[in-house]
């Protein structure tokens, strides 16, 4: 077989990165669907490290090049060991020990699972104290086969598992992200650019803090300042937290961003990594075990039910760079930092932010600024009768204790600030139940630093309007249809799915196959609404999966064939992701959704994975096909469809409205109480309106 030529980036060290990213896009399509050695991407990985802020390494070696091998590994001068490069961190120096492994990819992005003896001998090299983090480099979606995950779990410490094609492309996109000059800067009557706005917002927090702190007012002692940044989903929240910590902690000082998932604290260490134009030394405070997430309740319990749940079901071996939740660790990272010029940022969840206040008291240490993320989490807390769970909304609401978590700043950031309850009275709370009320108490989330409004972000570009689209279902064929399919998932054992469940999927469908688009080639809005991609969602994991597989069934190609009449269903595709699909997946799936079209439509039914912080511009569409009882899970998910992307006009939210019939014959069967069904998909819509209004 004649020898492939590795194609990599130019190893001069001089390469912009920009031209060092773009290359290894060209390499990584380029080798995906060949089967190769894995020399390419050895070499790649190699030179696109110290590139990649995320990866935050400050050189990488081939393993044989490594300066420090003989000194450290005597005697292995021609021996594979089993692993491919050696990594140095840049925020503290610690030593990554990479494995690399290409695989031929599908088209989706994926490759065949590694096998136990791939990784065996990296394992038994890479387990030696000299590494802080192990990492096995991947060039696609590749999962560990069972054999290798029982070895892992036999080991003391996480191999994180890195995706280097979706990272590239994440640092492309950075790159590639800057701001178009602000028309509303040199006339007040034309619309105002994302970044203008952002730092619109970072010179008025900072003005307005730095003041408070100054003065007595507030309500706070001299020297302490808190404020409220309300901003609407995918604004920039975290660019604006960035360039404050910035302001604020200059000079070598130290920040804290608390979050309540783990997926969080991955995206804002990454974002910040990303933008930052002081440079930053970055520390990830997070666990499995502190975020409390428990795989047999997952769809049962959401954070409604338990405000102090992790529910993005991320692990903490998928966040880069150093991880820790001791507080001992936490508090020697602190002393180093005090010799430091750059600024230290601790990322962590609010569900360990005890160990942080250890460590602080430990050293007797304060944080210049410590931001709040998705505030909301930690207000209209009411109290808990188990140990258990005081010991957990102590932690989740630890950030507004000055005398436990010392803070000189206090940046609070959401885009929901208050909490309606539209299903209970706020009277049935009885004040002293509450530990925090609502945002509104300025005596703990301080003043208002900085407000816009979801219709000040659409007038002005930030984010794409957003339609309804509530389609009412009567047709007597979508019934017997649905009654059809509630039928053959009894037969098959795995009786989830209802005839209403099927009903409301079956509007999906109808959506997602171009029902909802005019087909008299008229353009504008009255032509009808083209979904090329949506992100649905469902409240059980086997429901999804189910519903996932069953709209593709051969019933339903025939219900929407009838009902496109003389025009063709678009062929749409649709999967189910869920806690168990890690990032990598994740991202793939992701990556499916920006490619799709109208033509080829893609949608992904997911149960509550695709919530905070989850950012996919290109979306056309989110879908509710269960009611959500969380106006703030609505947000959330309207933000998703809101994001702009080149060619985007609008975002679009499916509602389906389901409208009982005329009696069916022939055993036929309407849902059990009609009406019930009716005013519960109405509610759904009427929350997407009432919770995006202000």
């Amino acid at each position: 077989m004649r020898k492939r030529k590795v194609i990599v980036p130019s190893p001069d060290a001089r390469t912009a990165p920009a031209r060092v990213v773009q290359d290894a896009l060209t390499a990584l399509a380029h080798y995906a669907s060949l089967e190769t050695d894995g020399k390419w991407l050895e070499a790649l990985t190699e030179r696109v490290a110290p590139v990649l802020a995320d990866w935050d390494i400050e050189a990488c070696w081939m393993w044989s090049d490594w300066p420090e091998r003989q000194g450290r590994f005597p005697g292995t001068d021609n021996q594979d060991i089993g692993i491919d490069l050696v990594a140095r961190r840049r925020s503290d120096q610690g030593l990554v020990a990479v494995q690399c492994k290409s695989r031929k990819l599908s088209p989706d992005g994926a490759g065949a699972a590694i096998g136990h003896g791939e990784i065996a001998k990296f394992v038994a090299a890479a387990g030696s104290s000299h590494f802080v983090e192990r990492w096995l480099v991947t060039n696609g979606a590749v999962a560990l086969g069972g054999n290798a995950l029982s070895l892992l779990s036999m080991q003391g410490w996480p191999l994180k598992r890195i995706n280097i094609a979706a990272d590239v492309a994440a640092q492309a996109a950075a790159l590639a992200g800057e701001e178009p000059a602000c028309e509303h800067c040199g006339d007040p009557r034309q619309s105002q650019s994302r970044g203008c706005m952002q730092q619109e917002a970072v010179t008025r927090s900072v003005r307005i803090l730095r003041e408070h702190a100054g003065s007595d007012s507030g309500g706070l002692p001299r020297g302490q300042a808190r404020g409220r940044i309300i901003l609407p989903c995918g604004t920039g929240k975290t660019r604006i937290a960035l360039r404050i910590v910035e302001q604020l902690a200059h000079g070598g000082g130290l920040g804290v961003v608390l979050c309540p998932s783990i997926a969080l604290v991955a995206q804002l260490r990454r974002e910040f990594l990303q933008h930052t134009t002081t440079g930053i030394r970055a520390l990830a405070v997070c666990s499995d075990r502190t975020a409390g997430y428990n795989p047999s309740k997952e769809g049962v319990q959401s954070w409604v039910l338990d405000p102090t749940a992790d529910t993005s079901h991320v692990s903490a071996s998928e966040v880069k760079g150093q991880v820790t939740t001791d507080s001992r660790v936490i508090a020697d990272w602190v002393r180093v930092a005090q010799g430091d010029h750059r600024i230290s940022v601790i990322f962590g969840t609010y569900q360990s932010a005890g160990r942080i206040a250890e460590a602080l008291m430990t050293v007797e240490e304060s944080v210049d600024v410590l931001v709040c993320d998705e505030a909301h989490r930690t207000a209209s807390l009411r109290r808990k009768k188990q140990k258990a769970e005081r010991k957990r909304l102590r932690e989740f609401t630890l950030c507004h204790d000055q005398e436990q978590f010392p803070a000189r700043y206090r940046v609070y950031q959401t885009a929901t600030p208050r909490i309606y309850n539209l299903t209970k009275s706020p009277r049935s709370a009885k004040d002293e139940d509450v530990v925090v009320r609502s945002m509104d108490d300025e005596t703990v989330f301080g003043v208002e630093l900085y407000r816009r409004s979801y219709l000040d972000a659409v007038e002005n570009g930030w984010l794409a309007d957003y339609r309804i689209i509530a389609l009412g279902v009567n047709d007597p064929e979508a019934y017997r249809t649905a009654n059809q399919l509630a039928r053959e998932t009894k037969t098959k054992v795995r009786g989830k799915l209802t005839t209403v469940d099927y009903l409301r999927g079956l509007a999906l469908a109808l959506v997602m196959s171009g029902g909802t688009k005019d087909s008299s080639g008229d353009e504008g809005e009255s032509a009808g609404v083209s979904v090329g991609s949506c992100i649905a969602f469902m409240n059980m994991v086997q429901k999804s999966k189910n519903m996932a597989a069953d709209l593709q069934a051969e019933a339903v190609d025939v219900w929407l064939s009838e009902q496109m009449g003389d025009g063709e269903p678009a062929a749409f595709t649709l999967e189910h992701l869920d806690a168990t699909d890690n990032v990598s997946r994740r991202d793939n799936a992701k990556r499916r959704l920006a490619e799709a079209s109208p033509g080829k439509p893609h949608g992904i039914i997911n149960v509550g994975i695709f919530g905070e912080g989850t950012d996919s511009p290109s979306l056309s569409a989110v879908a509710f096909l269960e009611p959500r009882k969380s106006p703030i899970d609505v947000v959330q998910a309207v933000g998703r469809a809101m994001r702009t992307a080149p060619g985007k006009e609008f975002g679009y939210i499916i509602c389906p409205i389901l409208i009982p019939p005329t009696p069916i014959r022939n055993g036929g069967s309407r849902p059990a109480n009609p009406r019930k069904v009716g005013r519960s998909s109405a509610r759904s819509c009427w929350r997407c309106e009432h919770t995006t209004a202000a």
